[in-house]
């Protein structure tokens, strides 16, 4: 009996003495795995370490870094280059906007902040990872995950509808961390002339909160006729900003090709008008202006054309109409009027000048040559309908 006791003593004492021995050698396994690298440094090396990086998920536009220089290293050190990479990316992106500003002396056991300022929205919720480089030093390394916000961007440039406008859809992804606050609005680097919200077409003004899930529709007024694929950007408050690059032209080339005064019906006239085989889209005709020499002007619109409701007429490419226009221009004759074409769509109005028909208007509406009396022939000569004068023959 007194045996079975010392027994399970020795077992017990035995047990404790094993479990001491392996926590001493796990805690010194532990010790060389810290320290492994710092012995493994070459001498008079100097080893940084980049404790932390914060990349604040609502100011996209920087992130700061804290640097150490342990108390170990020989002497301070002089940061010279600072670069990240993202997950899935092979650029290398330079951080060049830093403060304080490159070189960055640190001393030998401190440790320093530096904000860079260098926007990171582009890489939100991806793994990126933060190179630095330094003067007689090693570099230093360090991957964070960003929390990811989706800004959204769509766009539609429609040339068949306008050239004076566009819209677009701003949104913020379901899965994003916070809310955003739309700042500015540019088309190829450049603020539209207003902006209103759809479908009710209500005038707003920047900022304009996008929350979480949610998008908001906006109509711009923007010339962008004759624009080859118009960029679109927009900001936020937060920093992330989203860039779309539309598949679209807006170019009609007009051109008036002939005007005709009816010379028997001096309350007509016809204007020929033609749409350029280079152009991108069809135009709708509304209107055709008539400005005198003394800057009065002369709508005609559908109800002026013969036969009636002839505009507006949709104009495709590559073709021509032409109109026979109401006006009476008996009492304005050998004066000049401008023709402006106005279409729908708002493209640059095409004009002409051009000179309606003399007070009085000869033709020769008869020639013959009677082959059996050669001594002369026979001209018949009328006076038209266009003239309120008569005319008088001179030989």
């Amino acid at each position: 009996m007194y045996a079975l006791k010392n027994s399970k003593a020795f077992s017990t004492f035995t047990l404790i003495l094993l479990l001491l021995c392996s926590v001493i050698f796990g805690a010194f396994i532990a010790y060389l795995w810290v320290m492994g690298n710092f012995y493994l440094e070459p001498e008079n090396t100097v080893y940084l370490v980049i404790t932390d990086a914060n990349f604040p998920v609502d100011h996209a536009d920087y992130f700061n870094l804290t640097i150490v220089n342990p108390s170990h290293s020989p002497s301070g050190a002089n940061i010279t280059k600072i670069y990240i990479t993202v997950e899935g990316d092979d650029k290398i992106y330079s951080v060049e906007n830093i403060q304080p500003e490159l070189p960055i002396w640190i001393e030998r056991g401190t440790s320093k902040t530096i904000k860079c300022l260098r926007n990171w929205g582009e890489f939100a919720g991806k793994l990126v990872t933060i190179h630095l480089s330094a003067l007689n030093a090693s570099g230093a390394v360090r991957t964070v995950e960003t929390k990811f916000v989706g800004l959204e961007l769509e766009v539609d440039f429609n040339a068949s509808d306008s050239c004076k406008q566009f819209e677009m859809t701003v949104g913020n992804n379901p899965q994003s961390a916070i809310n955003l606050t739309l700042t500015k609005i540019y088309v190829n680097g450049q603020v539209p002339e207003n902006i209103t919200m759809l479908p009710e077409d209500e005038n707003v003004t920047l900022p304009l909160n996008v929350s979480i899930g949610n998008s908001v529709s906006f109509r711009c007024f923007y010339d962008w006729e004759n624009l080859v694929n118009p960029g679109v950007l927009v900001e936020t408050l937060e920093g992330y900003y989203a860039e779309k690059t539309a598949n679209a032209t807006a170019k009609a080339l007009l051109s008036i090709t002939d005007v005709t005064f009816n010379e028997t019906k001096p309350d007509e006239m016809s204007i020929t008008i033609a749409n350029s085989e280079l152009s991108t889209t069809f135009a709708d005709i509304t209107d055709i202006i008539l400005t005198y020499d003394n800057g009065t002007t002369y709508l005609i619109n559908g109800s002026l054309t013969n036969p009636q409701d002839q505009l507006p007429f949709r104009l495709i490419i590559n073709e021509t109409v032409t109109f026979n226009c109401v006006w009476n221009w008996r009492n304005y004759r050998d004066r000049n009027v401008t023709i402006t074409v106005q279409t729908r769509q708002g493209f640059t109005p095409v004009s002409i000048s051009v000179k309606t028909p003399q007070s009085v208007v000869s033709k020769i509406t008869d020639l013959n040559f009677n082959l059996t009396s050669t001594e002369y022939f026979l001209v018949n000569v009328t006076n038209m309908h266009v003239p309120f004068k008569t005319s008088t023959l001179r030989e």
